[in-house]
């Protein structure tokens, strides 16, 4: 059962949203990592044709321990379809860790503290504050500076050889000024996806940060519109059951030898008061988890109640309203809520028609004609612009002008269809018109299991 109009949602969305965001924050760091290593090996490549490095291939090894090592993750992140948001926090230090461990080896191997790489620590540091919490990016900060402290260290107290970064100088020559250009080239393209990355998440932060406060203000709404709803359902109800006894107490006293003309006015009044009633109790729906009462209906038969029920809006309009009923048979519904469902689209369909046009009511045999029929309204109006029509279920989102149209009809109508176990959607073209699609099970899951079990 899906929450009523203003209740908060189940926290499995906003849990799916933080492992989705965590699993792309590890795919970031194997992309950026692919950069390094690229650049790494382009470089010891350049080094040892020109014969500038001492020694390329410890260098090469590193690389390629590094390779591995973010191959082997890349297939582990491609494979683990479930993991927890702090497990995926721990991976991306693990490897902020890693790739500490063999910046330090490359500096050994390359001129130790004394190379201007050394820098790329800070490049750490500010990915492990981008990617983790504060306290684990304060450690990785931590860890960083004793992995440097360590090698300047033990460089400098002759526990570790210092291995030049280069041999001896290299020539002026074309190819060594073409290979600094291109060395130069790569780090700055790299700085540049460092640099775009971050702000592309700063970008989407702000965007996050502005549909939470959209979907606060809504929840906001919603409950203050619960709170109204139950408030006048309230205040309604109790003179008209005062009315309703009123009728009753009188018809019981006119008796059977009552005019005729007397009985009928006071059995329309009932009737009135009795639908009155039944208004009220949606209200009051709103704002709690009423469930549904799902019972064999023969869908047709409540299609054209509910088409005789607005059928008194075309009154003043140019709009034509017709049926196409094709005998569906029986489906287990909630009349009452599916009626209000079919009369939302409806009224929206002769709304958009008052200026002449067509709403045809439709029902059919669903995709599976066993298990599922379908419902459409079309209509030949005005139609919705394509960039409204992927907010027209939105909660208080309506094209009509104001004071004509709460937007709360299709977010109730989705619910409601949703709850019976189906599926709303909507096609339009503005200008041509527009096709509402509901597609029901024809048996509730409770009927099914018991059929199942029979």
């Amino acid at each position: 059962m899906a929450p009523p109009l203003g209740a908060a949602p189940v926290d499995r969305a906003g849990a799916a949203a933080d492992l989705a965001a965590v699993r792309e924050r590890l795919r970031w760091l194997v992309r950026l990592r692919w950069v390094a290593i690229g650049g790494v090996l382009a470089a010891t490549a350049a080094g040892a044709h020109f014969r500038g490095l001492s020694a390329p291939w410890p260098l090469v090894s590193v690389a390629g321990t590094m390779a591995a090592a973010n191959a082997a993750w890349a297939v582990r992140l491609g494979r683990s379809a479930q993991a927890s948001v702090v497990a995926g926090e721990r991976l991306i230090a693990g490897q902020i860790a890693f790739d500490l461990v063999a910046l330090a080896a490359l500096l050994g191997l390359s001129g130790g503290g004394d190379n201007p790489f050394a820098v790329l620590f800070a490049f750490h540091m500010a990915i492990g504050a981008m990617l983790l919490p504060p306290l684990v990016a304060a450690r990785i900060g931590f860890f960083g500076a004793f992995l440097y402290t360590a090698l300047v260290l033990v460089q400098r107290g002759g526990l570790l050889p210092v291995v030049p970064l280069v041999e001896r100088p290299l020539p002026p020559t074309l190819g060594v000024v073409a290979g600094r250009i291109v060395s130069m080239t790569f780090m700055m393209l790299g700085v540049v996806y460092f640099v775009q990355s971050i702000a592309e998440r700063l970008r989407r932060a702000e965007q996050l940060r502005l549909e939470h406060e959209r979907v606060a203000l809504s929840r906001a709404r919603f409950a203050r519109v619960g709170e109204l709803s139950a408030g006048v359902a309230h205040a309604i109800r109790n003179p008209l059951h005062g009315l309703l006894s009123s009728v009753e107490l009188l018809g019981a006293r006119l008796g059977a030898g009552a005019d005729p003309d007397t009985t009928d006015t006071l059995d329309l009044m009932t009737e009135a008061l009795r639908r009155i009633e039944t208004i009220t109790q949606r209200l009051l729906d709103l704002t709690r988890d009423a469930p549904l009462v799902r019972v064999p209906t023969d869908l047709d038969e409540l299609a054209s109640e509910t088409l005789r029920l607005v059928s008194p809006r075309i009154r003043g309009s140019a709009a034509q309203l017709d049926a196409d009923l094709g005998g569906v048979g029986e489906c287990d519904l909630d009349p009452v809520h599916f009626e209000e469902a079919l009369a939302n689209v409806l009224n929206n369909a002769i709304d958009a028609c008052s200026a002449g046009g067509r709403v045809v009511l439709r029902t059919a045999p669903g995709p599976d004609p066993a298990s599922t029929v379908v419902v459409e309204v079309r209509d030949t109006g005005t139609g919705i612009a394509p960039g409204d029509l992927g907010s027209v279920f939105a909660p208080f989102f309506t094209t009509k002008a104001v004071g004509e149209g709460t937007g709360l009809g299709l977010a109730i109508t989705r619910r409601i269809i949703e709850e019976h176990g189906g599926r709303v959607t909507v096609e339009s073209t503005l200008g041509e018109g527009t096709n509402v699609r509901f597609v029901l099970p024809r048996r509730s899951q409770e009927s099914s299991a018991e059929g199942d079990g029979a």
